[in-house]
């Protein structure tokens, strides 16, 4: 059995990341744990809103023949991220990329690129979706 980790933050290529992620666990019979990091300054405890919306994408990307676990966490997406790699010790990990372009990822930095560097697992990018291409 795999382990996938989808970590979305609710941006354009969020529901790309979750199709993905649950097509590659469904083919390997796998479980997905679906991951939101929320930047709100609220206690988790008020954190409803986004559980409600992870649910809403999972429910959208045909996840009922998956076995899904989700989370929604505050902090550091990076950072949180690689602490949920820790516990969850995936297989896979699959995260979106917003495609700013390279200098933006040079002045300030991107969650994606620091994941290919510092995961202990293999990291998938998935591009965002690019009208007209």
């Amino acid at each position: 059995m795999r382990t996938l980790l989808a970590a979305v933050d609710f941006s354009e290529v969020s529901e790309a990341v979750v199709r993905l992620a649950v097509r590659e666990a469904q083919l390997s019979n796998g479980q997905l744990h679906l991951l939101h990091v929320s930047q709100r300054s609220e206690a988790l405890s008020e954190f409803e809103e986004e559980r409600n919306e992870l649910l809403s994408l999972a429910a959208r990307c045909d996840v009922e023949r998956t076995q899904l676990e989700t989370e929604v966490v505050h902090g550091d997406p990076g950072i949180e991220i690689l602490a949920a790699i820790e516990r969850v010790k995936p297989d896979l990990v699959v995260v979106g990329s917003h495609g700013h372009g390279a200098i933006y990822d040079a002045v300030v930095g991107s969650v994606a690129e620091m994941l290919l560097r510092k995961s202990p697992c293999p990291v998938l990018v998935v591009p965002p979706l690019r009208l007209g291409e």
